[in-house]
């Protein structure tokens, strides 16, 4: 019983490190986790470009090579009346940073720290500027940097950087919120295809895009939990320990003995790659979405958001009969066989009246 309890308390923490890779160097972790971006409305800090005129030769100062504008003021006004408009589709809000205004994405200072050269584009090393006209000698040229890591509280924060690269728009994102071994910073092309036709028609020179009624959140959607599974639920081991979990709207917090409580917010599994190293979420976890029955119930199944391998843990509800009355139980379950490995209680008193108990229809661990 007690080695069930700690891998129903701890089996949400151990799953995530199966991915072996984690965010960017140095970025602290204190945001509590919450699965909803907020819906206030966005607020645009406009950042100052030089003033230039289309169609001028700007020499590139670590180099030889001129090249035309393709960045100006205009366009970088376009670009913040477009990213609040774009915001609000995704229920989101965006912020602007430039010199002088740098963004606390999870510690990282942009676009001061443009100059590390210690970022990862599309899975190749690249060097980054920043660019009030769009040309330099870098391989991707920053004229724009957004942010909604003020404005949400839970560890989905993401950052654009808005980039002339090869002389074509490129967008690119990261949402990577850990260090890693290789201090390197992962970006990839924005998969949100209103993003990437918004900025590429503003650096034609073609005007704002209306961003369509389609266009969806490169979020994945978060998990409603049963309002009959929300609140506390105890149990205690064979050495009297006590464990608690608690259900949130959209996640769980664990705790054993004491220690301190494991927090995660669940998502529903939208198919992305969980070794993708811009995309390491340490406190997410990812709903199967086919649950399975057993035990007389519908048992939820969850991993770990970057858990590559494993069966994952297993949660459900039924009704069991204690002296003969009926009473809720929480079957926490893993394994292969979603066997049982720990039955909860609403009450603490319950929890260690029944201890180890084991009940006729449910399919416990035999270890």
């Amino acid at each position: 019983m007690r080695k069930g309890i700690i891998v129903a308390v701890s089996v949400l923490a151990g799953l995530l490190a199966a991915c072996g890779n984690q965010g960017a160097n140095g970025q602290s972790s204190s945001r509590s986790s919450k699965s909803e971006a907020r819906h206030s409305a966005m607020k645009v800090t406009k950042q100052s470009s030089a003033k230039q005129t289309t169609g001028t030769k700007t020499t590139a100062s670590s180099g030889s090579r001129t090249a035309t504008a393709t960045w100006d003021q205009k366009k970088s006004d376009q670009l913040a009346t477009f990213m609040v408009t774009w915001g609000k589709t995704m229920k989101q809000s965006y912020d602007s940073y430039g010199p002088g205004n740098n963004t606390n994405f999870y510690g990282l200072k942009y676009p001061a720290e443009l100059k590390k050269n210690n970022l990862v584009a599309d899975d190749h090393d690249a060097t980054f500027a920043w660019s009030p006209s769009g040309t330099g000698s870098a391989d991707y040229e920053v004229v724009g940097i957004y942010s909604d890591s003020e404005n949400t509280d839970n560890m989905s924060a993401h950052l654009y950087l808005f980039t002339i690269h090869d002389g074509s728009p490129v967008v690119l994102i990261t949402q990577q919120n850990q260090g890693n071994e290789e201090n390197k910073v992962y970006f990839k092309t924005t998969a949100n295809s209103d993003l990437r036709d918004g900025f590429s028609k503003i650096v034609a020179g073609q005007g704002t895009s209306v961003v369509s009624d389609r266009a969806k959140s490169t979020t994945p959607q978060p998990y409603n939990v049963s309002a009959a599974w929300q609140g506390d639920w105890y149990a205690v081991d064979d050495q009297g320990k006590l464990s608690q979990l608690t259900f949130t709207e959209h996640g769980m917090v664990s705790s054993y003995d004491g220690e301190k409580p494991y927090q995660s917010t669940w998502y529903l599994n939208d198919g992305s790659d969980p070794d993708d190293r811009a995309n390491v979420h340490n406190h997410w976890d990812r709903i199967e979405k086919t649950p399975i029955k057993k035990d007389g119930t519908t048992l939820v199944n969850v991993r770990g958001w970057n858990q590559s391998a494993g069966a994952g843990a297993y949660y459900g509800i039924k009704q069991e009969k204690v002296d003969g009355k009926p009473v809720t139980v929480l079957i926490s379950a893993g394994g292969a066989g979603a066997w049982c490995d720990a039955t909860y209680y609403r009450t603490k008193a319950m929890a260690k009246q029944q201890t180890t108990t084991q009940f006729d229809d449910i399919d416990y661990d035999a270890d």
